[in-house]
């Protein structure tokens, strides 16, 4: 029973994590396109604010390959060396 807490809370935690992150990246890209479109001016704002957009996805599409490579990673090596999948320090 106390295990089965600490994985749930493990879990909410890199849950946490994964979500905050990319909250902070979607912030950083608004503010940028802001002060882009800010310095440019509204004439050129929709070349930018697309080329923004697509450096946003490139950026998102990249960061997805990593995560979900190094979760793929983690999960294998465990695997291999017949241990628990997570652990409440992972």
């Amino acid at each position: 029973m106390m295990e089965a807490a600490r994985l749930k809370r493990a879990r909410r935690r890199l849950r946490g994590y994964f979500f905050g992150s990319g909250i902070i990246l979607a912030f950083l890209y608004i503010l940028a396109a802001a002060f882009i479109v800010r310095l440019v001016g509204v004439e050129l704002s929709r070349f930018w604010s697309t080329a923004l957009i697509a450096a946003a996805v490139l950026l998102g599409g990249s960061y997805g390959i990593v995560l979900f490579s190094s979760i793929g990673i983690h999960i294998v090596r465990r695997l291999l060396k017949r241990q628990p999948i997570m652990d409440a320090e992972d």
